[in-house]
């Protein structure tokens, strides 16, 4: 009988082979994703607030749950803005670019808002 650990792999490090991004690149990444999932909140909440204010009485409704769309749409349009505006920042910042079809989801999740005030100002 050996030893134990007599064949233990070695621990020798490895070289990584894909670009190391800086603090600053994985920070505006992280805000940016934080942005756009805090917009698809927004938005899925937006919908489902609207489809309950528009099946019942308004005059029924507290008032709390009658201004929930607007605060919602209000919420999803700021943070929706915040990472439109953060896809250039990640772009400019980042080594190795996101996917694509990150970005193009972001972007439309991010405008989704914006599109919702202009078809109801119509």
């Amino acid at each position: 009988m050996g030893k134990r650990g007599r064949n233990r792999p070695s621990r020798r490090r490895t070289q990584r082979t894909d670009p190391v991004e800086s603090r600053v690149a994985e920070a505006a990444t992280v805000g940016w994703m934080l942005t756009t999932v805090v917009t698809l909140v927004a938005d899925l909440g937006l919908l489902v607030a609207w489809a309950i204010v528009a099946r019942s009485d308004a005059q029924s409704l507290p008032e709390a749950v009658a201004v929930l769309p607007g605060l919602l749409l209000f919420t999803a349009t700021i943070t929706g803005i915040l990472a439109v505006l953060l896809v250039p920042a990640v772009y400019f910042l980042r080594l190795q670019y996101p996917p694509w079809q990150i970005t193009v989801a972001a972007l439309g999740i991010g405008l989704f808002p914006i599109a919702c005030r202009g078809v109801l100002a119509f």
